[in-house]
């Protein structure tokens, strides 16, 4: 393999390698902070928080670079998150032997069907847009199908659902108190 093509695989446009580590560091730190009695969605948030500056800097390069990639871009890192957010549920559920609401992952309040409809409504605008931009392209298609799918689910899920349901119940606060 030559030295040209070894570094343009290994570099990250526009993200010098020092913000990177420095960015890990202050997320290492940020973990820490979950010791100390802080709830794990706190935690979490503030690791993300810590990234964002990184990730608008690729978002920028991306965009200026390839134009409209940068948008699938954004689609892929949320949807990595949410992956993220789904194995820790089951980390939870088949290691650690938790079931309910206690399984509910790193940000359990927020797995209401309301937010899984509005999640899966910004992968269908995004898979729309994209099929639009390169419609060419199978593998959108598919995702447009597929997105589809999930937005009537959760359409007839909601539609189901008691008014009540969805509100905050106690059961979900002891995420925000952490308790």
């Amino acid at each position: 393999m030559s030295t040209s093509l070894y570094k343009r695989m290994i570099t990250i446009h526009s993200v010098p390698l020092p913000l990177i580590l420095l960015t890990a560091g202050i997320s290492a730190g940020l973990v820490a902070t979950f010791w100390l009695g802080w709830a794990i969605w706190q935690v979490a948030l503030l690791v993300v928080f810590a990234w964002l500056p990184l990730f608008f800097l690729k978002t920028a390069s991306i965009q200026r670079q390839y134009g409209w990639l940068a948008f699938f871009f954004i689609l892929v890192v949320t949807q990595g998150a949410h992956v993220l957010e789904h194995v820790a549920q089951m980390v939870q559920i088949h290691l650690l032997g938790l079931s309910g609401i206690q399984a509910g992952g790193i940000l359990g309040m927020l797995n209401i069907e309301w937010v899984h409809f509005t999640w899966n409504s910004w992968v269908l605008i995004c898979a729309v847009l994209l099929v639009f931009l390169f419609p060419k392209n199978p593998w959108l298609w598919v995702l447009l199908v597929i997105s589809l799918v999930l937005i009537i689910a959760y359409l007839y899920q909601i539609r189901r659902l008691p008014v009540s349901d969805e509100i905050l119940s106690p059961a979900r606060s002891q995420y925000i108190t952490g308790t």
